[in-house]
């Protein structure tokens, strides 16, 4: 974050003193704070006006980035916490429908196998009633064949019987010799013996009868039983239908299920993923506050080496990573005075990462100072000593470029002015004010030398 800074300095009208009245600091001393402007009061003090760009300013964003993202993580572990409980419940779900399944198949098995068993007793109750019913049909007709036989015989035998009888009884009364006597008593034997062979055709035919009716009854009860059988193999089919439809409905909440846990999974692979990249923002965050424990302290060097490391974490995304390569390249362009190395990482900075980034502009703005200082040193060489001079001037006076390249522009400007343009009084203002941009940088020493030679 850029802010403007005015150092308002007031200074005793008696100026060979050199007394200081007071002292006034506006803003952030830390970082580039640069006094650009010299001017004398009416009441005979100073003024001298300035601005600065605070490297510490970020801390207040960076906390409030840290409590967001632990607030972020927090919530992550909620959802997580909840999406896995949800996991749990659709898998307790699935074990359920998984063991239903099982025993629906189990019946389903059990139903075809009692169909299976019923369709053949159902074929051989059909078979055996057939030939019961064949069979009763058979007697009837047999007993009726004999009724009709034993009652012509039983006819004939009587008829002959009682001719003999007849004949006898008249060959007695005529001539009543033992023969007639013979012949009806062969007669009457003849007769008993047709009314025994009638009274057996009878009782045969009795039996035939009592057969036939056994048969018939045996044929109505395999009708009972075939209609019975029918009735359960209707109702197996019915209960296998009904078995097969319920299985295909728990298949396909068996399916729902999967379908559930395959989303619940992802869903819980995606809230652990945002989790732990919340946790490695949160993990980032705190690298960078330790870095700036070191700059705070004066160390640059370790502070490079930790917003290294934070470019070797993983997950710590464009804004912090972007961040620190962009601070790299600022230590060293502005606390080790290592210019050409702050210019290779501030092109990294805008090679590596999205452009329209925060630092990702704030290293294009660096550079461009570092490219005007190119076309200044490229106009001197061609001897327009001017136009360098007036390249130079811009380089120290523009905003967001690094100290260390403002202090050698400001002690170039010395150089011009001595050694092209020979107005050393020019020479000698310019030197002044090399320490004023940058107290710690090489260029004081230089210019320090070349004042002494004035």
């Amino acid at each position: 974050m850029k802010r403007f800074i005015i150092h308002i300095i007031i200074i005793s009208s008696i100026a060979l003193s050199q007394d200081t009245l007071s002292t006034k600091t506006f803003g952030d001393s830390l970082i580039n704070d640069e006094g650009l402007s010299d001017q004398q009061t009416t009441d005979d003090g100073f003024i001298n006006t300035g601005w600065t760009e605070s490297y510490g300013n970020d801390e207040e964003a960076a906390a409030a980035e840290l409590a967001a993202a632990k607030i972020v993580l927090a919530e992550l572990a909620a959802e997580l916490a909840a999406a896995e409980k949800v996991a749990a419940e659709k898998v307790a779900a699935e074990k359920a429908a998984e063991n239903n399944l099982d025993e629906l198949s189990v019946e389903l098995s059990a139903a075809k196998n009692s169909i299976a068993e019923l369709s053949f007793k159902l074929v051989t109750a059909e078979k055996h009633a057939g030939v019961m019913a064949t069979a009763a049909q058979a007697a009837a007709e047999l007993s009726v064949a004999e009724n009709t036989l034993a009652e012509i015989a039983a006819e004939k035998a009587t008829r002959q019987a009682a001719a003999a009888i007849a004949a006898a009884e008249k060959a007695d009364d005529k001539k009543h010799t033992k023969k007639a006597a013979a012949e009806l008593a062969a007669a009457k034997k003849a007769a008993k013996e047709a009314a025994a062979a009638i009274a057996a055709v009878v009782k045969a035919a009795t039996e035939m009868a009592a057969a036939a009716k056994a048969a018939e009854e045996m044929a109505t009860t395999a009708k009972v039983a075939l209609a019975e059988l029918t009735a359960e193999l209707t109702a197996a089919e019915k209960a296998a239908e009904e078995a097969a439809v319920e299985l295909a409905a728990a298949k396909i909440a068996f399916a729902k299920l999967a379908d559930e846990k395959i989303a619940a999974e992802k869903a819980a692979a995606e809230k652990a993923t945002a989790e732990k990249a919340a946790q490695q923002v949160v993990d980032c965050q705190k690298k960078y506050d330790d870095s700036q424990k070191k700059y705070k302290a004066g160390q640059y060097e370790e502070t490079v080496e930790i917003l290294e490391e934070i470019l070797q974490m993983y997950g710590c995304g464009e804004d912090i990573s972007s961040k620190a390569q962009f601070y790299i390249g600022w230590n060293f362009g502005n606390k080790q005075g290592a210019l050409d190395t702050a210019r290779a990482i501030y092109q990294k900075v805008v090679d590596s990462f999205s452009p329209g980034l925060k630092y990702v502009d704030k290293a294009e703005k660096r550079l461009a100072g570092y490219k005007i200082n190119d076309l200044s040193v490229a106009a001197y060489d061609e001897g327009n000593f001017e136009d360098a001079l007036v390249l130079r001037e811009q380089v120290v006076m523009e905003k967001g470029f690094d100290k260390e390249l403002k202090a050698k522009n400001q002690y170039f400007i010395g150089y011009i002015y001595q050694y092209k343009l020979e107005e050393p009084d020019k020479a000698k203002e310019a030197y002044r004010k090399v320490g004023k941009i940058h107290s710690k940088s090489k260029y004081v020493d230089k210019a320090e030398q070349k004042l002494a030679t004035l």
